[in-house]
């Protein structure tokens, strides 16, 4: 079962990802899920797919849980909208799953221009203190070098191919990291503290427009919202006398909202993200067109 989760717009992209998934060539069953998260925008028509509408943004983790509550089946096929994979992708995900020490996780690899996957790309280890350590692989490499037994704590998302068995034992995903980024990080982190392993396979490649349906000032917005996120969560002790908001430090704050209530704000809230997604892309463009027009060379403060 492989699922795809709309993070954006772009409906020519969601089609190539559609199309890469249909030219997969297995002898495995492979139906496919898409998770439409905006109520607002029309729903294309796609020949031999499922498609889920929630009726608001659940965000990718939450798009996740909520497709895997309405399938049965051993894996799930982990997908994003503005990725495309190789015809063999997933069968060389099974392979390596049929491996002794029986992954629970799974996640192909891209290659840049020079055929090599990219350093830092494609996951990573937690150090003590929650805090990214290192990331994997550490440096640009040939994907016939690449070390299978290498031990990382987390996977990248795109592309990845999940046990089911070992998603439910650790409950899922976290919908709390909404709408995107360190999620994967936090179920990978989970699975392989309860015991499981997560691994790469270079020989399962996919093409993704990294970022593609996230804008570049939300993203990163999200990648330090997020990560402070995961190390309260994961890291209690590290992170004691920090200050961090959560639904546990307010547990009188719904008293009184029912169920329909909270369905509209969560909504409403979604679409907002969406709205907000949009103008922060088109900020960020202008201002780099205007650094650009004025001949300077200097980064953008990613703090503004």
């Amino acid at each position: 079962m492989a699922v795809i989760p709309t993070l954006g717009v772009n409906i020519a992209r969601l089609h190539e990802s559609v199309s890469s998934l249909v030219r997969t060539d297995t002898t495995c069953r492979l139906a496919l899920i898409i998770v439409w998260n905006d109520p607002r925008q029309p729903v294309p028509k796609f020949d031999e797919v499922t498609v889920l509408e929630p009726g608001m943004n659940l965000g990718f983790p939450g798009a996740l849980n909520h497709a895997r509550r309405r399938i049965d089946a051993e894996f799930l096929w982990v997908m994003q909208d503005d990725v495309r994979v190789a015809p063999d992708c997933l069968d060389n995900l099974l392979r390596r799953m049929s491996a002794p020490d029986r992954p629970a996780l799974v996640a192909p690899v891209y290659l840049d221009p020079d055929g090599l996957i990219p350093g830092q790309s494609r996951g990573g280890i937690v150090g003590p203190d929650g805090k990214m350590e290192s990331r994997i692989p550490a440096e640009s490499i040939a994907p016939e070098y690449f070390d299978r037994r290498q031990r990382m704590d987390w996977v990248a998302s795109s592309g990845s191919l999940a046990r089911l068995s070992a998603w439910d034992s650790v409950g899922g995903w976290d919908p709390d990291f909404y709408p995107v980024i360190w999620s994967d990080v936090d179920f990978g982190f989970r699975l392989t503290r309860a015991g499981f392993v997560v691994a790469l396979e270079p020989d399962a490649r996919i093409e993704h427009d990294i970022n593609g349906s996230t804008p570049s000032l939300l993203a990163h917005h999200l990648f330090a919202r997020n990560g402070e996120r995961f190390r309260f969560k994961n890291f209690p002790a590290e992170t004691a006398g920090d200050s961090l908001p959560t639904d546990g430090d307010r547990p009188d704050a719904n008293i009184g909202v029912d169920d329909a209530q909270a369905r509209q704000v969560a909504r409403a809230a979604g679409l907002a993200l969406l709205d907000f997604a949009a103008y922060a892309s088109a900020a960020w463009q202008h201002q780099e067109r205007k650094i650009r027009s004025m001949g300077v060379n200097a980064p953008v403060d990613e703090g503004q």
